[in-house]
């Protein structure tokens, strides 16, 4: 694990981080994605946060209008305790995705990275063109280009002493936007300039991936270079998720902790359970790609933070890694390259 990552509060040894999880939200607020609660229902968009309502906020966290602010001041208390606690379970560093449109607060992530000891590494780019303002959607390929680049060697647009440490995660949908479009083409060249990472948020369907890479590709970006995240809602044949990892794409599980079966933003989905998340991981691992793997819990809500229910972002190591060793049959030589070293090599900058 050689090269340097760039977190909030400035470079650090890659070999530094320790155990890291790749795709993670500590500020943002998911407005894009509110859905109207049933007609017969829509006064529970304003629930309080008590017992009672928990199960419905559960079946409709988008539907609740406080649970997708995590950005606010309850939410940064909360945000802040759960870090304490992943970083007493043993954790290292987190990777914050939230891009423009999704309203991140990078002064809060450097604050929390010192009062908590825990790396945080700042994503850049864009979110969905559903996310974006009309001035967004008319940028042209280079104007986002200079963006991105502007963050990941300079300084963040909201805070010029924190610089990003990853591109993405840029969002995309399916079939994509000819704003994401872009981006994608933007994260290519900035890719070949300056030698960071990428992670893309496909769009809810099989196809997506492979049309993001394709536009990437083209465009010149490096596929060991690029992170594909979401997988477990997004490929559900085997054979289609081994011939992605084939490609040398790093393959990402990021939503451990959701063991909801239903998916309020794509009800024909069939949301998997954390067990079958692992058959997923193990699948790869069977096929010699234990080296492309990431995990991580993809918290985005208040509903999945302690202080409001939640399991938290210890929740991996706390319950799901034990049941991997125990029970899925994974070595702790796996487990190490899937939370250390893996994270380790994508996030290490690569000198161009």
């Amino acid at each position: 694990m050689t090269g340097m990552v760039t977190t909030v509060l400035g470079q650090v040894p890659a070999s530094a981080l320790g155990t890291t999880l790749t795709h993670e939200h500590l500020s943002m607020s998911f407005d894009v994605c509110f859905v109207p609660p049933p007609s017969r229902q829509s006064t529970r968009a304003q629930l309080p946060w008590t017992l009672e309502h928990a199960h419905w906020i559960r079946q409709h966290p988008y539907s609740h209008a406080d649970n997708i602010v995590l950005n606010d001041e309850a939410a940064e208390s909360a945000v802040r305790q759960s870090v304490a606690a992943f970083k007493a379970a043993g954790g290292g560093c987190l990777v914050e995705n939230s891009t423009f449109g999704l309203h991140r607060h990078t002064a809060f992530l450097a604050d929390l990275a010192r009062d908590t000891g825990v790396h945080v590494v700042a994503g850049t780019g864009y979110y969905v063109a559903g996310a974006q303002t009309e001035s967004s959607l008319n940028l042209s390929v280079e104007q986002c280009e200079d963006h991105m680049r502007a963050e990941l060697t300079h300084g963040c647009v909201d805070n010029p002493n924190v610089r990003a440490g990853i591109m993405g995660e840029i969002g995309c949908s399916f079939p994509l936007h000819a704003f994401e479009r872009k981006v994608v083409q933007a994260c290519a060249q900035v890719q070949q300039e300056t030698g960071f990472a990428v992670t893309f948020h496909p769009g809810r369907d099989a196809q997506s991936p492979s049309e993001i890479m394709d536009v990437f590709l083209e465009a010149g970006g490096t596929r060991e270079r690029a992170i594909m995240g979401h997988l477990e809602r997004t490929i559900k044949d085997p054979a289609e998720l081994l011939d992605l990892a084939q490609s040398g794409v790093y393959c990402q599980f990021d939503l451990f902790g959701i063991e909801n079966s239903y998916y309020q933003l794509a009800g024909a989905i069939d949301f998997p359970s954390d067990a079958q998340r692992m058959d997923m991981i193990k699948l790869l691992v069977e096929h010699g790609f234990e080296d492309q793997i990431l995990v991580a819990h993809d918290i985005h809500t208040k509903h999945r933070l302690e202080q409001y229910g939640g399991h938290g972002f210890a929740h991996l190591l706390d319950h799901a890694i034990p049941k991997m060793k125990a029970h899925k049959g994974f070595t702790a030589e796996t487990i190490h390259k899937i939370l250390v070293d893996n994270p380790a090599r994508i996030l290490a900058q690569v000198p161009h």
